[in-house]
């Protein structure tokens, strides 16, 4: 398996669990972020700081969900954070490592960290909402 499919079969995880725990409340002004921190078994990092799906797009749905708990929209939401892990695969010119085998990967240190936070008064504050890490050993695991 490669890396990229291992974070891909990570995030399945990962939004089930999110699904399982979401924020208490969310707004349409917010941010979504899902930093991808991929650690070797030797210890070294991939991707680096910049390695982040921005998903706003998916706030809107899961602002109903979580404002009007309206469920149906879970799916809606799981695939709008899976395409925008797809656009960051695809735009991004340094993540050649994305097809290197998966076995040197660090699945225990290896993790998405979710930030859900809204930037007030031209970032004179920051409503933090939801920070949540998921390792991908725990999202991988066998249910």
């Amino acid at each position: 398996m490669t890396i990229k499919e291992t974070i891909l079969k990570a995030l399945n995880g990962a939004l089930e669990e999110f699904s399982h725990n979401p924020p208490k409340e969310v707004y349409y002004e917010c941010d979504m972020l899902w930093d991808i921190d991929l650690i070797l078994k030797d210890g070294t990092e991939l991707g680096g700081d910049s390695f982040v799906a921005e998903c706003r797009s998916a706030v809107s749905d899961l602002e109903s969900i979580i404002m009007s708990d309206d469920t149906a929209l879970w799916p809606d939401v799981m695939n709008e954070i899976k395409d925008c892990f797809n656009c960051l695969f695809e735009n991004e010119t340094y993540t050649k490592f994305l097809d290197d085998s998966a076995e040197n990967l660090d699945l225990t240190q290896s993790r998405f960290f979710v930030r859900i936070f809204e930037v007030r008064r031209g970032g004179e504050d920051v409503w933090k909402y939801y920070r949540m890490p998921f390792t991908f050993a725990e999202c991988l695991e066998e249910k």
